[in-house]
């Protein structure tokens, strides 16, 4: 029994099946586990960034703004700030929001607070709490900007590594990093009169 051209091309696939479903498994099974790798890292961080917000609910405004003094815990602040000079500040800020009658409005946000404060020009008045919030309000910004600092360096280092020295990879990060600072000054004539 002679086979025509066609069934030997079926033939053909019927072989490549097992082959192509191995490869679609793997790719499959990659995903899937890369996929549960970055759950659990995002898990992870979350719960990092939970703990350090626990860490600082003393400063959300719910608390803040609250006149009962015991409820501030300022256990992890305590080396920074001086406990008295912040319950001083805390009731000057009551009372400011207060004579404004605004309680409602800067009782959701940390940031609205902070920039309540800034715009009502409250800084010398309430240094430690101002310190405090700017700390707190940028700790997750800052975690984020260092990890994509690092794998801008990656990059750098992958593509032109082979042919590079030390110093150039390290002027070309600060380049890539800071690169918004680079956008508003005029490179090309530095490289001008520099050459």
């Amino acid at each position: 029994m002679a086979l025509s051209a066609i069934q030997y091309q079926n033939l053909d696939d019927i072989r490549k099946w097992p082959q192509h479903i191995d490869e679609n498994m793997r790719l499959y099974l990659v995903q899937q586990g890369q996929e549960v790798e970055i759950c659990v890292e995002i898990r992870e961080r979350f719960q990092q960034l939970q703990n350090l917000a626990n860490k600082f609910a003393y400063l959300t405004p719910a608390i803040l703004l609250d006149s009962d003094d015991t409820i501030c815990n300022l256990d992890y602040a305590s080396a920074e700030i001086d406990e008295q000079d912040f319950k001083l500040e805390r009731h000057r800020l009551r009372t400011f929001i207060a004579a404004t009658g605004n309680e409602n409005k800067y009782n959701a946000d940390s940031l609205e607070l902070l920039k309540f404060i800034v715009k009502s020009k409250l800084e010398d008045t309430l240094p430690n709490i101002i310190i405090i919030l700017r700390i707190f309000l940028t700790i997750a910004i800052s975690n984020a900007s260092c990890e994509r600092s690092f794998s801008k360096l990656k990059l750098i280092k992958n593509y032109l590594r082979s042919t590079m020295s030390t110093l150039r990879l390290t002027n070309l990060a600060i380049l890539s990093i800071e690169q918004d600072v680079c956008d508003a000054r005029d490179i090309d004539s530095a490289i001008k009169d520099c050459s």
